[in-house]
């Protein structure tokens, strides 16, 4: 699905008895920038280079009694020059353009029933994984790899009855980059999912069960295709007071065909079962303590103790987690959110199999922070008033990380911790954002460790002018096929940012920024210095 088909995508979905209740909001503005940068490496030298970049912008939010959609599209404009202070005294001029653009429409199709979703975006990502904090689409954009994404999904509710319901939703997703180091031809992927969750309803009080099954199919064309099925499945009796006898089963199999001959298909298989006790409030509040018995493919059974929780404890605050075991070993997931008006924490902790396709495919826009759409700078980001601040065009939510996964086909397990904090007193703003990610790649058992952390201070100097301090530390660590090999990258980069509001529409930037990275592989240690003034105007 290509942008130009987005119009036609909501006007074929879109009840004509609705458009005259349609309420449409706009935003446009532009944005015209002059950088100046400049590399020393102890290996290349001393590299200037200045850049005019000129960005429009545009927003749109379309709201109808039974439709939502939204396009946010910004474009880039880039005219560079370079010298490189060599014998020959060396001296480019280069011209590139570059679009990044977001849409979703989500149809009511039968009212509390079924709601059909289109979305999609096209976006820049680093091709190397290593210079995460520093590639930007100003100066560096010939080492960024356009990625795009389009998806068709639905979503079915039968919740009509007290004593069972049903939900399920899926889509299909494609998945397109451009070539990288892992992949030459680039990525071209499909990935197809179906969730299904059934469940009894309130009117059964002495005996409930819920059942939760996932199937997601990952093809690709350069290494390989990968087959998931999960199924997890629960009953509970009641005893007395608040205790429940619960029962519970877990299946797991995920299929990895590879492309290789040599290397064939490879099934990874777990299930178990095991019985326990829950204390049991509401679905809001809630603890499952189980004994487990589980089997994994040509090895022994295993016995091991699990939990499940989930506990709300206000309609602000709620934790959940779950531990147990997996075909890889020990398994567990955690999250906990906590939302005031000056201070807000999210922070999580997952484990998968996946693919890079499988994480773009179900990449959601949310966090605690609000940044317009192709934001540069996270002075241009805040912390809303409201918990349940309603997106304007041209906005999105976000949690300031970056998605570090490696741009390639083969499968990996990926455990993941994010977190961020954002606090908001009066003219004072602090946002700290962490994540650490470990990948172990299945076919080339390869291991790698991702973290990267934002500490972002904000100050309000006057009604129209602001200071922003960002410093930002990033860290890689590969392992390749010996364990005892690795290498780390390590990147810190500082920025100090001031805003000034010249009228409702006009706003100015003033910026510099150093960077300084470290690495043990030749020509990738520099230190840069850049400094940056922009002017954002807005239309709408």
């Amino acid at each position: 699905m290509s942008l130009k088909n987005f119009t036609l995508i909501v006007f074929a979905m879109l009840p004509l008895s609705t458009m005259v209740n349609a309420k449409l909001r706009t935003t446009a503005a532009i944005d015209t920038s002059y950088n100046n940068n400049s590399v020393q490496g102890d290996d290349f030298g001393e590299r200037d280079s200045s850049s005019l970049v000129i960005q429009p912008r545009v927003g749109l939010i379309l709201e109808t009694q039974k439709l939502q959609a939204f396009l946010n599209v910004n474009h880039r404009y880039i005219e560079d020059s370079s010298s490189i202070e060599t014998n020959e005294g060396i001296g480019r001029n280069n011209k590139s353009s570059l679009t990044n653009y977001s849409y979703k429409v989500e149809v009511v199709a039968v009212p509390d029933i079924l709601n059909l979703s289109a979305r999609g975006n096209q976006s820049y990502r680093d091709v190397d994984i290593t210079n995460a904090l520093i590639s930007n689409e100003d100066f560096s954009n010939s080492q960024l790899a356009k990625t795009k994404t389009d998806a068709l999904g639905f979503d079915l509710t039968l919740d009509q009855s007290n004593f069972m319901g049903l939900q399920v939703n899926g889509d299909s997703t494609s998945v397109t980059s451009d070539e990288s180091f892992f992949l030459e031809n680039g990525l071209d992927s499909q990935n197809d999912s179906l969730n299904a969750y059934f469940y009894s309803g309130p009117n059964l009080k002495s005996i409930s069960w819920n059942v939760n099954g996932n199937y997601n199919k990952t093809q690709g064309r350069a290494s390989n295709d990968i087959e998931s099925r999960m199924v997890n499945g629960n009953l509970y009796i009641g005893l007395f007071s608040n205790f429940r006898l619960v029962g519970t089963a877990n299946s797991e199999s995920n299929i990895i065909t590879s492309t290789s001959e040599s290397e064939g298909q490879e099934e990874l298989k777990y299930d178990s079962y095991g019985a326990g006790l829950s204390w049991f409030r509401s679905a809001e509040q809630f603890i499952d303590v189980t004994y487990n018995i589980s089997s994994r493919q040509d090895q022994e059974r295993d016995k091991f103790l699990g939990t499940r929780f989930i506990w709300r404890f206000s309609p602000r605050t709620r934790i959940s987690g779950e531990y147990g075991r997996r075909f890889y070993g020990e398994s567990g997931q955690f999250a906990i959110s906590y939302n005031m008006r000056k201070l807000r924490l999210d922070a999580s902790y997952t484990e998968a199999l996946t693919t890079f396709s499988r994480l773009v495919a179900g990449e959601t826009i949310n966090g605690i922070f609000v940044c317009p759409i192709g934001a540069t700078s996270i002075i241009e980001c805040y912390l809303p008033d409201s918990i349940n601040y309603e997106l304007q065009p041209g906005e999105q939510f976000t949690n300031l990380s970056l998605n570090l996964a490696e741009l390639s086909e083969e499968s990996t397990l990926r455990k993941s911790f994010q977190t961020s904090v954002g606090y908001d007193f009066r003219k004072f703003s602090v946002a700290l954002t962490a994540q650490s990610s470990d990948f172990e790649y299945v076919q080339t058992s390869r291991k790698q460790n991702d973290f990267n952390t934002f500490l972002s201070l904000n100050l309000e100097v006057s009604k129209k002018s602001s200071v922003n301090w960002t410093n930002a530390y990033g860290k890689s660590t590969r392992n390749i096929s010996d364990e005892t090999q690795s290498i780390d990258d390590r990147t810190l980069s500082s920025t100090l940012t001031y805003k000034h509001t010249l009228n409702r529409h006009a706003k100015v930037f003033l910026s510099y920024q150093i960077t300084d990275k470290d690495s043990p592989i030749e020509n990738r240690d520099f230190t840069s210095r850049r400094l940056t003034l922009r002017y954002s105007f807005t239309f709408l």
